[in-house]
C-alpha cells in the first residue's frame, strides 16, 4: 500500500540521516499521486487519498510541515491559497 511506503519512507528519514538535527522536518511526497491529485475534481480528492489510505496530499502536509518549523499553524484558508 502506498500510505505505509510514504510512511517506511518518511520514518527512514527521521531515524537516519535526519535524526536529532533542530529545525528540521520530513514528508514525503509521492509524485504520481499528487499529478492524478492535481487532475481531479475537489469533490473527488478526497476519495482519491482515501483509496491510498492517506489523510492529506502531500502539497497539505508540505504545508503543515513548512508552518510548524516558523512557528506558524496552517490554517485551511492558508492551504486554499496554495491550491492544498
Amino acid at each position: 500500500m502506498v500510505s505505509g511506503l510514504v510512511a517506511d519512507r518518511e520514518r527512514e528519514y527521521r531515524e537516519g540521516p535526519l535524526v536529532g538535527r533542530k529545525h528540521t522536518a520530513v514528508t514525503a511526497v509521492c509524485g504520481k499521486i499528487e499529478a492524478e491529485l492535481a487532475e481531479l475534481p475537489r469533490a473527488e480528492q478526497q476519495d482519491y487519498l482515501a483509496s491510498y489510505g492517506l489523510a492529506e496530499s502531500g502539497l497539505e502536509r508540505l504545508i503543515s510541515a513548512t508552518c510548524s518549523l516558523q512557528g506558524l499553524i496552517a490554517q485551511p484558508s492558508l492551504r486554499k491559497l496554495y491550491g492544498a
